[in-house]
C-alpha cells in the first residue's frame, strides 16, 4: 500500500527535531529533495553549534506540535501550509533552559517510489504584509498593490522626536509636516549666532516650520 503523503510530512516533523539535536541535516536527505533548503538548514546549524559550543549549551530534546491549515492536491502533487509549535530543551551548567517558537511553512510533496518525497520547503505567512511605497519628504506614506484599494495605511511622513526631547504632554499633540529646506536655513541662520539659548519645545515648532514660531525664535 502506498505511504500517503501526512507520513511523510510526520517523518519531516520528527527529524527537523532529530536534525536539531545532532547539528546535521543527514536525517533529511533520505526524502526531502530541495537543495537550497537543506544547505541553508546546514549553515544555520554550523552556526548554532558553534553558539551552543560557545555558550556550554548541551541540546537534550525537542519537542514539535504540527499543525496543517491548509491543503491543495493537484495530479499527486501536494502543497501543504503547516504550523510548527516547537519547544526545544538543553542544560547550561547544570540547569535546564527551554525555548519556545512557532513557524509556519509551506511544504509541496510529490509521489516518489510508493510514497512522497518532500521538493521544496519555504517560508509561509497566512497574511501578507503591506509594502509601503517611496514618499517624498513631507508627503503622504501609502500602502502598496492590494492594500491601496481599500485605503490602509496612509500617515503623514515625518520625523521621529525622541520622548526625551519632546516636552511632557506634546507627544499627543498633531505634528506638522517636515520641511527639510527650512530646517536647512534655519540652521544655517542660528548656528553661530548669539548666545540665547532656545528651548526644545521653541526648537522643535521652528523645525516643524510653523511661521509663528520662527517669529517667535527672531525675536
Amino acid at each position: 500500500m502506498p505511504m500517503s503523503w501526512k507520513t511523510t510530512l510526520y517523518d519531516y516533523v520528527h527529524f527537523r527535531n532529530q536534525m536539531d539535536i545532532d547539528y546535521s541535516v543527514e536525517p533529511m536527505l533520505p526524502f526531502v529533495e530541495d537543495a537550497s533548503y537543506l544547505n541553508a538548514q546546514a549553515l544555520l546549524l554550523s552556526r548554532r553549534a558553534a553558539t551552543d559550543k560557545e555558550r556550554g549549551l548541551s541540546p537534550l530534546k525537542n519537542e514539535t506540535r504540527l499543525s496543517i491549515s491548509g491543503v491543495t492536491e493537484q495530479d499527486g502533487r501536494v502543497v501543504a501550509d503547516i504550523m510548527l509549535k516547537r519547544s526545544s530543551v538543553g542544560m547550561i551548567g547544570g540547569g535546564q533552559v527551554e525555548e519556545q517558537r512557532v513557524e509556519k511553512e509551506r511544504i509541496t510533496l510529490v509521489p516518489s517510489d510508493g510514497g512522497y518525497s518532500i521538493v521544496r520547503v519555504q517560508p509561509w505567512q497566512s497574511e501578507p504584509s503591506p509594502r509601503a511605497k517611496t514618499a517624498a519628504a513631507g508627503g503622504m506614506l501609502e500602502a502598496d498593490d492590494i492594500f491601496t484599494g481599500v485605503g490602509l495605511m496612509q500617515a503623514p511622513s515625518v520625523p521621529y522626536l525622541h520622548p526625551g526631547v519632546v516636552p511632557a504632554g506634546q507627544l499627543s499633540a498633531a505634528r506638522g509636516v517636515y520641511n527639510r529646506s527650512r530646517v536647512a536655513e534655519y540652521a544655517d541662520e542660528w548656528w553661530d549666532g548669539g548666545t540665547r539659548l532656545i528651548s526644545p519645545s521653541t526648537w522643535i515648532a521652528a523645525i516643524m516650520c510653523p511661521s509663528a514660531s520662527l517669529q517667535a525664535v527672531h525675536r
